[in-house]
């Protein structure tokens, strides 16, 4: 209704709304004097008020709107939260969008809007018909909310206004004077301070972005936009691009390529300052060197020197908790996990301090510091919905997932002047959450909920072991498989039953992974959890450790019965030998173990031999394997008694190893030679091969550039002990994720996101040459496929594993949990046959260019 004097007054919340229509109104500032779109601008200005003022929600007009919309929304939500009660996990957001779509369709919420609007015309009609107030009443009004003075100045609109304002009748605007802008102009030269420069910055936001092109002042005032927007000075230059993306988002297509030059001339200026890259090259995605963030570029950053100053440049934000701005918040976590997956990378990041701080930040967390007000612990800490807990967890994973890294950090001490008690390294994290679980001793004790921690440390422990060099190196340092044993003995009771909580069936899980060897049709895994359909735990606990796993893990599996399926000549050459093998796959899944070394025989024939011969050696005396052997040994053995490979036998085996262990200067007893002992199974499965066939195979075999590649511990052989060759596998690396980059840029966009990267789990799935991702028949055409097609198709290999999970991948980015799907699961329903093609595509792609760089790092 009206209250006296013509006001009209809202009765139900008191509200004078023609007076709050004035107060918004007189805090919008009008274009400069000479616009030729006054409305046009005006309307802009209106649109982006909330943006532009910083009172806007101070404003009478919009507590009273807000105010209506939660008196009638509210009530609305309430009902119908009620009838939608009882949610199952994930309809949450199908929920929330058919709630929304009801209100806004409601009879409620649509006479609300019509009320609200015909309230505000009324009060906007006895405006345009009362008398126009002085402007210095409305400069006051303006002054009192901004707290500043105004510069504001009232200008009637002329006939040529007035006839694209009919419908608002009699009225005016108000314009800031030319002179103003003048002033604004001269306040952003660069002589001016920061300060200075930033006050008029905020004074230009508040006109219409869409008329500042037309100007008179334009010309300085571009080139004064053009400096801050690559000032040092984070306020000024973000301030800055805001102002231009309001003008672009605002102007037309002439005034858009006004805002485009300055962005331009900008960076043209930019990269001409001095200490700058060439802009022509710096920018240019053809050139080498431009590699960003893959291997090659780590490399790179590596020889120059400056990577421990960069290591050191990302601890301290660490530390300090810095949020990533908006153009690195997708790529940071992934450019240090880059970094760790190369020797150098991790030594540093070690070095810094940089691991410790991860290993701290998670310990803190299961202790419950006294910073925090709750418990952050929860009964499952791998659940994605606990977003501290897991991104802790993560954080570490991201770092020591991949063997070499891990085994740097494991074997790190911690920093001088550390505490006793203090957990800030990877082997103390594990000790004091897996190893030293149910002692007196500190510093378990110290933890709030000792169960829930040693859930956590055996779920870390359970990812990190599927690298099978991570779980000989955690058995021979800490006799994994023995302590975990030890726990679930503890849990059996008088009646030869167990206690079955979280903490034993992860315990079981983990001693049936690091029990048996076996791909996806191989191999069958107890779950992390308890079932819920049943009372009951259907799978049995193993945990006589000498005793052979449970056949229920074990699937039925034989490949023995493989009959010979080609028909090669002693005297083929390598392209009939090629040209079968293409052809048989062409109508084939698989190739038997006998065919298998078959082709590897006849295909070592054709391979460059340029590097020197392993020489013959002999062992002084009988030379018992190590803890960590006889655990590889074990291992390899049972799986080729499960997969029904005949002719082999622990002796056999071990005689092959200790003859190339005894070539090494540095033996290695945690980092197994897995291709010595795939391949020593193909070829001991044929009935003409012996063990000193096996040998000689290898010997020649390692003299080809192919086995830099596909052989990981040959660098160890002594007649390359004096080159590098983690270079070469840096460029396998390297041009995994370049590769991705360009036919999977989807795939790699979820490595950026999840802060993982290929590299890492490459590592892994190339050192143990696929063992526990693969089955056996697959295994073996991956070795053909890199021996008789080429060293490069390790790469193409790895890439088509890529292309075959890539909805796998992206689902998996989706809930946070990309690492541990590509750690613990195996590559369920890939077949070289099925990618066969795509990797001969990406063969003729890049072969050449590979070729030419891998030949630049050979001996």
């Amino acid at each position: 209704m009206y209250a006296k004097g013509g006001t009209k007054t809202n009765m139900a919340t008191g509200v004078d709304l023609q007076k709050a229509v004035r107060q918004l109104i007189s805090s919008v500032t009008s274009p400069p004097s000479g616009s030729q779109s006054k409305v046009l601008s005006l309307e802009d200005a209106v649109a982006n008020l909330e943006t532009t003022d910083e009172n806007f929600h101070s404003y009478d007009l919009v507590k009273y709107v807000h105010g209506q919309i939660e008196s009638v929304v509210d009530p609305l939500i309430d009902e119908r939260l009620k009838k939608h009660g009882g949610l199952s996990h994930g309809e949450e957001h199908d929920i929330v969008a058919l709630i929304t779509d009801d209100i806004l369709t409601s009879p409620e919420y649509t006479e609300l809007c019509q009320s609200t609007v015909c309230e505000v015309k009324d009060s906007v009609d006895l405006l345009l018909h009362s008398d126009i107030p002085d402007s210095n009443d409305l400069s006051s009004n303006a002054t009192s909310l901004s707290g500043g003075s105004s510069r504001t100045q009232y200008y009637p609109l002329d006939d040529s206004d007035t006839s694209e304002l009919s419908s608002l009748k009699e009225t005016g605007l108000f314009f800031i004077p030319h002179d103003h802008l003048i002033d604004i102009t001269d306040q952003l030269k660069p002589n001016r301070t920061n300060e200075v420069r930033l006050g008029a910055l905020q004074q230009l936001h508040q006109f219409p972005p869409g008329d500042l092109p037309q100007c008179d002042t334009w010309s300085s005032l571009s080139s004064s936009l053009e400096d801050c927007i690559m000032s040092d000075c984070n306020s000024l230059a973000d301030s800055s691009l805001k102002l231009l993306s309001r003008m672009f988002d605002s102007t037309t297509s002439y005034k858009a390529r006004e805002v485009y030059r300055i962005l331009l001339c900008g960076l043209v200026t930019y990269f001409r300052g001095p200490g700058k890259a060439n802009i022509e090259t710096g920018l240019d995605p053809s050139t080498e060197t431009n590699t960003k963030l893959l291997q090659r570029g780590i490399e790179l950053l590596e020889g120059s020197g400056l990577i421990g100053e960069c290591i050191n440049h990302m601890r301290r934000r660490y530390q300090l908790k810095l949020q990533v701005s908006q153009c690195e918040k997708f790529g940071y976590g992934y450019m240090v996990s880059e970094v760790a997956s190369t020797s150098t990378g991790i030594t540093h990041l070690i070095n810094s301090g940089y691991v410790c701080d991860l290993v701290d930040d998670l310990w803190v967390l299961l202790n419950g510091s006294m910073s925090c007000d709750v418990d952050v612990i929860k009964r499952d800490p791998f659940d994605p919905a606990d977003r501290v807990m897991y991104k802790s967890i993560i954080n570490i994973l991201n770092v020591i997932s991949s063997y070499p890294a891990f085994h740097k950090s494991l074997l790190s001490k911690a920093p001088p002047k550390t505490a006793s008690t203090d957990v800030v390294t990877v082997s103390g994290l594990l000790e004091a959450l897996v190893f030293k679980y149910g002692g007196t001793e500190e510093p378990m004790t110290a933890v709030r909920n000792n169960n829930d921690a040693h859930l956590c440390g055996l779920r870390i422990i359970s990812i990190l072991t599927t690298s099978l060099d991570s779980f000989v190196l955690l058995d021979t340092q800490f006799s994994l498989r023995e302590t975990i044993a030890s726990f679930q003995h503890a849990c059996r009771l008088e009646n030869n039953e167990y206690i079955i909580d979280a903490c034993s069936v992860e315990r079981n899980r983990l001693l049936v992974s690091s029990s048996c060897i076996g791909g996806p049709k191989e191999r069958l895994l107890p779950p992390h959890t308890l079932t819920t359909i049943s009372d009951v735990y259907e799978y049995p606990f193993y945990v006589r450790l000498k005793e052979k796993v449970p056949d229920c893990y074990t699937l039925k599996v034989s490949y023995s019965h493989h009959k010979l399926a080609l028909n090669i000549k002693p005297s083929a050459t390598i392209n009939d030998l090629k040209s079968c093998y293409m052809k048989h796959l062409k109508q084939h899944t698989t190739l038997s173990t006998k065919d298998v070394s078959t082709l590897l025989v006849q295909s070592l024939a054709s391979l460059d031999q340029t590097l020197p011969q392993v020489a013959e050696e002999k062992a002084s005396g009988v030379v018992s394997p190590s803890s960590g052997q006889d655990v590889v040994l074990n291992l390899m053995l049972n799986y080729s008694k499960h997969i029904g490979l005949s002719n082999i036998s622990k002796d056999s085996l071990w005689q092959i190893l200790q003859k190339f262990n005894s070539f090494t200067t540095t033996p290695s007893q945690n980092s197994a030679d897995w291709f010595v002992v795939i391949v020593s199974l193909i070829l001991l499965q044929s009935h003409d091969q012996s063990c000193d066939t096996v040998r000689q195979f290898l010997r020649r075999f390692s003299s080809s550039a192919t086995s830099l590649y596909v052989w990981r511990q040959r660098e160890n052989l002594k007649p390359l002990l004096n080159f590098d060759t983690s270079k070469i596998h840096t460029f396998i690396l390297h041009y995994i994720e370049f590769i991705i980059q360009a036919e999977l840029p989807l795939v790699y966009s979820a490595f950026r996101l999840s802060g993982y990267t290929p590299s890492q789990v490459c590592q892994d799935w190339l050192g143990q040459c696929f063992l526990n991702y693969l089955d056996w028949p697959e295994i073996c055409l991956y070795l053909i496929n890199c021996i008789l097609l080429g060293a490069d198709y390790q790469v193409y290999f790895c890439v088509a594993i890529f292309k075959h999970l890539e909805a796998s991948i992206l689902k998996s980015c989706q809930e946070h949990t990309l690492l541990i799907f590509l750690k613990e699961e195996p590559l369920r329903g890939f077949t070289t046959k099925q990618s066969l093609s795509f990797m001969s595509q990406l063969e003729l792609k890049y072969r050449s260019n590979m070729l030419k760089d891998l030949q630049t790092v050979q001996p």
